[in-house]
């Protein structure tokens, strides 16, 4: 999740004008290497790396290095292991004779080689925010693509097309196996788009056929899919992509499905990567009704934040009592809710799942294991390079929040049997069992997990 920048404090001389919600700056939109010296240049160096040759200092490699190391050192909120600067010691001298290596063969060093160094390490401290961004060429096409094991076979399969931009007439399915991309043979997930550029052919399996399928890169300024509400089996379907924009038409939705009296719904977060905390406490405090966290880091300590019934709320910086700013309607919806989670949503969706539940048995979750990020977050997104969490949130009790969510009823996100027969499975277990829910007041027996 990408934690707030704050809300301005309203004093009695400033009015609703103070009430204005501060976005954080997006280092996405800085060059890679521009990302790298900035964010050197706005974190405390660290001693060591003054002692990086200065021929490898300025090359793609050493900047990426230096921001990197700033950030493990000096803003990481996770846990540290205790020999952390040892270790990345050790790596910064083999940084500085592979640099120096590369340069006399090729004039360069390109940042490739500092994150590949700094992989096992990063992967060795099992924070969820903490890990090397990929390339994603997928992501440019508004895609994702998972591998799914099928006995003895690996294939690849749709695993969200909400933004993608499939050529007039056609359409790209959740579930759709993917064979080919532009006539080349599909082996995995990561490899699929890699030589991809301009429109994309897919060859898909759906429903025993095969079709293909033209997609065009996806435009820098289309819009991030917002929540969308459909009715399946007379029950309403809330899904919610991205908590990084949308919340006021989730609130929207929320409050016509209250104001008609709809007795249950489903909230699909699959898929759902995460987005702004305070959007996923909005979110679920129209579920829960109140809830709040106390976000910790280096430097930064006990930020409260608080959504009530659609209202964020943050401290005065003095005096005491709390600055308020009407997002959402004000209600609570009551009834019977079914979120359905899988191994891929994190972050921000594994937080409003974990605050929803707050609202007691009459939240069940559905699916898979979650991702694992649920706990911290970070100021910005970078495209590329080392992202490493800058603060973790704990309930107001000074309890660290889960960063997983374990599902009430544990069932596949089967994508295998959607795309050969069009059934979702985990989505019709949960309208079944909504439906009883609905009409005796309860869920059905059975599913007494015991929860975090």
């Amino acid at each position: 999740m990408t934690l707030p920048a704050g809300l301005t404090p309203r004093s009695p001389s400033t009015g609703p004008e103070g009430d204005r919600m501060r976005h954080p700056l997006h280092w996405t939109t800085l060059s890679r290497p521009l990302l790298a010296l900035s964010a050197a240049l706005a974190l405390t160096m660290p001693a060591a790396a003054q002692d990086i040759p200065s021929e490898v200092l300025m090359t793609p490699a050493g900047l990426a290095w230096i921001a990197t190391e700033a950030q493990l050192l000096g803003t990481y909120a996770g846990p540290r292991p205790p020999d952390l600067e040892a270790r990345l010691s050790a790596l910064r001298l083999q940084m500085i004779t592979q640099c120096q290596d590369e340069l006399k063969r090729s004039g360069t060093c390109p940042e490739s080689l500092t994150l590949n160094l700094l992989r096992p390490l990063v992967s060795s401290l099992q924070e969820g925010h903490t890990r090397i961004i990929e390339d994603d060429h997928t992501a440019l096409y508004g895609l994702r693509l998972v591998d799914v094991q099928e006995g003895p076979r690996l294939t690849v399969r749709v695993s969200d097309a909400r933004g993608a931009f499939p050529r007039v007439g056609t359409v790209l399915l959740r579930g759709d196996e993917v064979l080919r991309v532009n006539g080349t043979i599909v082996k995995d997930a990561r490899s699929a788009f890699q030589a991809a550029s301009g429109p994309v052919t897919l060859t898909v399996r759906r429903d025993g056929g095969v079709t293909d399928v033209t997609v065009q890169p996806r435009p820098e300024a289309a819009p991030i899919s917002s929540p969308t509400l459909r009715w399946e089996q007379d029950v309403p379907v809330v899904t919610y992509p991205s908590f990084q924009a949308g919340v006021k038409e989730y609130g929207r939705l929320i409050g016509d499905l209250t104001g008609q009296g709809a007795p249950g719904l489903v909230i699909d977060l699959r898929e759902n990567r995460g987005g702004r905390l305070e959007h996923c406490m909005l979110a679920a405090s129209l579920i829960a009704g109140e809830v709040e966290v106390v976000m910790r880091g280096p430097g930064v300590l006990d930020e409260r934040l608080k959504a009530v019934r659609g209202e964020l709320r943050t401290p005065f910086l003095t005096g005491g009592g709390w600055n308020t700013v009407r997002v959402l309607p004000d209600l609570t919806y009551t009834g019977h809710v079914a979120v359905l989670v899988n191994a891929r949503s994190a972050s921000c969706a594994e937080m409003f799942t974990t605050l929803a539940r707050q609202a007691g048995k009459r939240v069940r979750v559905y699916g898979e294991r979650t991702r694992g990020a649920g706990n911290s977050g970070v100021h910005a997104l970078p495209q590329q390079g080392v992202q490493v969490a800058a603060m973790q949130v704990w309930t107001p009790a000074g309890q660290l929040f889960p960063a997983f969510v374990t599902p009430d009823v544990p069932l596949t996100d089967d994508l295998v049997t959607l795309g050969s027969t069009g059934v979702d499975t985990l989505l019709d277990r949960a309208l079944a069992d909504l439906k009883v829910a609905n009409a005796t007041g309860q869920w059905p027996a059975g599913w007494e997990r015991k929860r975090p």
